[in-house]
């Protein structure tokens, strides 16, 4: 049970880490792309 708390947490940070980088990122590059 630990172990599944343990990794749905982690997968929910991975989700709310990556909805926050990967929209910067992507006008970053598009910044760069000008």
């Amino acid at each position: 049970n630990e172990m599944a708390v343990g990794s749905a947490s982690a997968i929910i940070m991975l989700m709310t880490i990556s909805a926050i980088i990967v929209p910067y990122l992507y006008s970053e590059l598009k910044e760069k792309a000008r």
